[in-house]
Order: C-alpha cells, then sequence, then structure tokens
C-alpha cells in the first residue's frame, strides 16, 4: 500500500516513535512517502531515518507554490475557497491561530500535487494540530483518505478544527484510554465511531531485559526527555537535595535539551548538587540506551506545564521497563495505563519532590519490590506496548481504510 506520512518535522530526535513505525511499515512491504511541513533537519543520528531521506519531501517555496497554486485554481477552485473558507471560519476566535492555517494550504497545494502524482493510497498524520490539518487539506483536494494519530498536548492545545479532522477521518488513533475520553469529550458521539486505541510500541529486540544487578553506591537515578516544565526536571532536582539532606545520597543524571536548560543548571548550582545531579544534554538515542542499562531507578516527574500541557504516555518510560529498570513517575493522564502503581513501577502525585523522595528511599531499600516491579514491567511492555502488536493494528486500519475507498 502506498502511504504518505504527513508530519511536522522529519527527522526529529524527540519523535524515535515515529520513525520506527515507518520503518517497520515499510519492513512490512508498504511504500511509505514523508510529508515534511518543514524545511530544517535536526542532526541524523540513526541509519533508519538516513536511509527515508530519499522518500521525503520537504517545503519547496517560490515557483512551485506558485505553480500549485494556479493549478488549484484552474482545476479545483471550488474545492480551494471551500477549504480557505472553513479554515478561516473555524479559527475566527483565534487570528493567530488562522494566520498559521491558512498559511499551510500553499504549502498543502503542493503535498496534494504529489500525493497525486506518486498515486498515494492513503495519508496518516501524526500529531492532531497542523500535521493533520495539512492531512484533512490534501484529502479534501485529491480525495485520498486520511487517519490521524493524536498524541498528548497537540490535544490539550487550542485546535478549532479538531471535530471535524475527527469526523472527516478515515480513522484517528490514539495512544491512551485517557486520551480516547478526551477526544469524545471535546468532539461528541463521532469520536465513538471514528478512534481508535492504538498504543505507541517499541521494538522489544532493542531494549533486553537485564539481570538483575547490585545496585550502585550511590544508587544512580536516570531521567531522559525534553527539558520542558511539564517533564518535571526540576521537581526531580529538589527531591534528590532531599535525599542527600537526609542522608540517603543518589546519583542523578538527567539526559536531554530543552528551553528550560539554563534554568535547571542554576536549581543544580543553588541547591549545591554538583557532583550529585549531572545535566548531560541531548544524546544519541545508543548512548541514551546505554546510560539507562546502567540505572538503578529510572524517574519521569511528569506534571501539568505551565501553559496546561502535560505528557501522555512518555514513550521513554516503556524503554526504561523493556530493559527492566524499577520506574517511578506519576499519576498524570495516560501514564497510570503502563506504570500500575505498586505492580508495573511506583507512581507520585505531579509536583511533589517529597512523594517522589520517599518513593526512591523506598525503592532503594526494598530489593524484593524492585525486581517484582522489573518482571511485571517488563511483561505489561510484552503485552501492550509492543512495536509490531501496535503494527499489526495500525496496518489493519490501513486495509479497512483502503476497502472502504476501492
Amino acid at each position: 500500500m502506498r502511504v504518505a506520512y504527513v508530519v511536522s518535522l522529519f527527522p526529529k530526535l524527540s519523535e524515535t516513535f515515529i520513525l520506527r513505525e515507518l520503518v517497520e511499515l515499510r519492513r512490512r512491504g508498504h511504500e511509505v512517502t514523508i510529508l515534511s511541513l518543514k524545511k530544517e533537519r535536526e542532526s541524523l543520528d540513526q541509519e533508519e531515518a538516513a536511509s527515508l531521506l530519499s522518500s521525503t519531501l520537504y517545503p519547496r517555496y517560490g515557483w512551485p507554490a506558485l505553480a500549485a497554486l494556479l493549478h488549484y485554481l484552474a482545476y479545483r477552485p471550488v474545492a480551494l475557497f471551500a477549504i480557505v473558507l472553513r479554515v478561516a471560519a473555524a479559527h475566527l476566535g483565534h487570528p493567530v491561530l488562522m494566520l498559521r492555517s491558512l498559511g499551510l494550504i500553499p504549502l498543502s497545494l503542493q503535498l496534494s500535487r504529489e500525493v497525486r502524482r506518486r498515486r498515494i493510497e492513503h495519508l496518516h498524520a501524526h500529531w492532531a494540530t497542523y500535521p493533520a490539518l495539512s492531512a484533512w487539506i490534501i484529502s479534501r483536494l485529491t480525495g485520498v483518505p486520511f487517519s490521524v494519530t493524536g498524541h498528548a498536548h497537540d490535544l490539550l492545545l487550542p485546535n478549532p478544527m479538531l471535530p471535524v479532522k475527527v469526523r472527516d477521518s478515515a480513522f484517528f488513533a490514539t495512544v491512551s484510554e485517557y486520551n480516547r475520553s478526551l477526544l469524545i469529550q471535546q468532539c461528541g458521539k463521532v469520536a465513538l465511531e471514528k478512534v481508535r486505541l492504538i498504543r505507541c510500541g517499541i521494538p522489544l529486540q532493542s531494549y533486553p531485559f537485564a539481570p538483575a544487578r547490585p545496585a550502585g553506591s550511590p544508587p544512580l537515578v536516570v531521567s531522559v526527555g525534553r527539558l520542558v516544565d511539564y517533564k518535571g526536571f526540576d521537581v526531580l532536582i529538589r527531591a534528590c537535595a532531599g535525599l542527600r539532606d537526609s542522608g540517603t545520597p543518589v546519583r542523578c543524571v538527567i539526559m536531554g535539551d530543552g528551553p528550560e536548560g539554563p534554568r535547571l543548571a542554576a536549581l543544580v548550582q543553588q541547591l549545591r548538587l554538583d557532583g550529585l545531579v549531572r545535566l548531560e544534554g541531548g544524546r544519541r538515542q545508543g548512548e541514551v540506551a546505554a546510560l539507562m542499562a546502567r540505572a538503578d531507578i529510572f524517574a519521569l516527574a511528569c506534571r501539568p506545564g505551565r501553559d496546561g500541557l502535560h505528557d501522555g504516555i512518555p514513550v521513554v518510560l516503556m524503554e526504561a521497563m523493556a530493559l527492566g529498570i524499577p520506574v517511578i513517575s506519576t499519576k498524570l493522564s495516560g501514564i497510570p495505563e503502563l506504570v500500575v502503581d505498586n505492580r508495573t513501577g511506583l507512581l507520585v502525585a505531579p509536583g511533589d519532590a517529597g512523594h517522589l523522595q520517599a518513593a526512591i528511599v523506598r525503592l532503594i531499600g526494598d530489593a524484593a519490590l524492585a525486581e517484582e516491579l522489573r518482571r511485571n514491567g517488563r511483561e505489561m511492555i510484552e503485552k501492550e506496548f509492543e512495536l509490531e502488536h501496535a503494527i499489526d493494528q495500525l496496518a489493519a486500519e490501513l486495509a479497512r481504510s483502503r476497502r472502504r475507498s476501492a
């Protein structure tokens, strides 16, 4: 099947889960084209991403954009004007979003011509924001069915056309029951018909379950993610200060880049945690996996951000659990569907450094509990969060869409 993926940017270091999905679909014989809405590229650190660059289309400005506009003005003027009016009307109360959304139309016109030229049979967008809007526009112009995977913040941001995207999609996948309930709440009964729970899976062969080993001295706590406020890295840093002050010091390594980096570095200095807490910055996937494999505890203190955004089910938690690392996270969003408190991990209250500190102390002092969480965590990944199972579900939905449009 010829499938085009609409994404904000390809490749993107924080979206390894999309890369894995693309690679697995191609391995199964699907012909995959990637439609990137942004032209700038992040540095490549994976062979799989490099191998997909020849199948990736980026925006082209100047004459290609004008030619696409003239083409649709000549051959599909009614459809084009209907799209412009629909997008503008939906965003009347959001002038900045309106300008950005209308600005997406010329790019989507170019992509529409490529979709026709390459005889694409299905469009799939990752993220319910601009990628989903572009897929909707392309579908309206070409008649090619589209679908969406919604993850986390994209379902929380202002999204005036979300009900339209759900209604007009062949199906609308999401990664958690929490998100499914949110979509039904936002979009009404149409979501009951269109929304599918398709977990974001990981390739188990890349994350071998490690045998138990003696904890380090002091124990190593690892956390990984973009340095944004809703990841709660400041909460973890404060918990580490509490552990030191109470006589249970740990080593802590935080890996990732992002806007909160300077503030977190200042907090480490302020709490005099030099030598105990290290901010490692962004690292290649292999380096991240190697560090995680040495961890005694993996902690991700997710919480609502200042703008109300928060995580869905962080993939890095799945990776840690697959490796056999006891995990601690928070009672937020879809996380409890993965980290079941006292069974596959420990959950604490979002934003509560004292609660997180107590959970770390509990794991350090109870080897039997840590071992139980390790084994149950791996079993959870094998049953519900394995990549091939997720792709089985996605491929089945794509096949159903193809039959309906035949």
